[in-house]
């Protein structure tokens, strides 16, 4: 698959997390990176993924797969449309 975006998850504590966004299809290529005080809390319900903040829904994503290697965990996410 081919992106234009991609977005890290940095956890900060067990259930919260800092946003890394990563823009590729521009150039020069940008990195937007959220403050320790926008933190989001993640909640997991079956496979559905809520993110929110302030306890206000901000997002949720539906979980298409998992990809894992020895360094590091990649989630496949489609964004649930409000």
């Amino acid at each position: 698959m081919d992106f234009c975006e991609t977005i890290e998850w940095n956890f900060s504590a067990e259930n919260e997390l800092v946003l890394t966004r990563n823009h590729f299809c521009e150039e020069p290529p940008t990195r937007d990176i959220s403050k320790l005080t926008d933190s989001l809390k993640l909640k997991l319900i079956e496979n559905k993924i809520e993110f929110n903040h302030n306890g206000k829904l901000i997002d949720e994503f539906e979980l298409l797969g998992i990809n894992k290697n020895e360094t590091k965990t990649e989630l496949i996410l489609k964004r649930i449309k409000k």
